[in-house]
């Protein structure tokens, strides 16, 4: 199990402005070796072989890589899927966290039919806690905290949000990654939790939370490449991001909590993000933060995304 204290796997202090006890966390993960476009990685209970591109260079553990249990590979515009004899259901994660000197945890459940994705972005595990804590902050000096996520997925940073206390709104347009985070919710006992789980195209929902003149504390949000909506709507986030950025500043707050902006140099460099959202957000500050996976067997730095964070401005 992979126990990430360590001041890479924080976010910067600079945005932590009302500073809440160190974050930690735990992810019932591994990342143990790397290249040859696989990346060879240990998810609770079964260790995963899955195609990526972005892996590149040499294996340096080549008889680790017997012993996966499940083999995914590109096979034309799909991905084959290989359940070896060790292969073993149900699969889950278990995330951990302490808030306020309490043990919580996430569960995610994950399986293998529907893409090389399996249900969880280990990378994204240093942000959750952090929400949470923010989170758990803003209510103790305002009583409430609306959070707001975008492209959701399978609810990672929602659970951490409502596991705090928030009212939580999550928006994807997939149902079977909504089917996911609600099960999630379930087995991470938080059905008591304020979520409202919405299928819906992000860009139509955003203009009618407008016209409705919502407004929320913050706002996360992880923009694919492309997408497409329950009702065949287009994202482009080249043509789109600037225009996500927009909406998305007319719901926040006069003085929200955070922004949070995941960006992967696949779909679009960190510069492009950083002029939109600095011309936008004039009043805060952005700090960036490397989502990296580290392996666990010789510490090599496999690079994923950056975590581009906006806080109000100190004065």
């Amino acid at each position: 199990m992979n126990d990430n204290h360590s001041e890479e796997n924080v976010l910067p202090e600079q945005v932590t402005q009302e500073k809440p006890k160190k974050s930690s966390f735990s992810l019932d993960y591994e990342l143990l070796d790397f290249g040859g476009s696989a990346k060879l990685e240990r998810f609770g209970q079964n260790v995963v072989m899955r195609s990526d591109p972005e892996s590149t260079g040499t294996r340096l553990h080549p008889h680790l890589w017997k012993n996966a249990s499940c083999i995914i590979e590109p096979s034309g515009s799909a991905f084959t899927v290989i359940r070896k004899h060790n292969y073993i259901e149900p699969w889950f994660v278990t995330y951990k966290f302490n808030l306020n000197n309490e043990d919580h945890k996430i569960v995610f459940n994950l399986h293998t039919e529907i893409s090389h994705h399996l249900g969880i972005f280990p990378e994204h595990a240093p942000q959750w806690s952090w929400i949470a804590h923010r989170v758990a902050s803003r209510i103790s000096t305002h009583g409430s905290c609306s959070v707001l996520n975008l492209f959701g997925y399978t609810g990672g940073a929602s659970l951490a949000a409502a596991a705090a206390g928030a009212q939580v709104t999550h928006i994807d347009s997939a149902s079977g990654a909504l089917t996911d985070a609600k099960l999630n919710q379930e087995d991470s006992g938080l059905l008591d939790a304020q979520i409202r789980w919405l299928k819906d195209d992000v860009m139509t929902f955003l203009k009618r939370e407008i016209r409705r003149n919502s407004k929320y504390d913050a706002i996360i949000m992880d923009p694919p490449a492309f997408g497409r909506g329950p009702n065949g709507e287009s994202f482009s986030l080249i043509r789109d991001l600037r225009e996500l950025i927009d909406l998305c500043s007319q719901l926040l707050m006069k003085r929200p909590l955070f922004l949070i902006v995941n960006q992967y140099p696949k779909n679009l460099g960190v510069e492009a993000y950083e002029e939109l959202l600095r011309d936008q957000f004039k009043h805060m500050q952005i700090s960036k933060q490397p989502l990296d996976l580290l392996s666990s067997i010789d510490g090599r730095r496999m690079k994923c995304a950056t975590g581009i964070i906006l806080v109000p401005a100190k004065g």
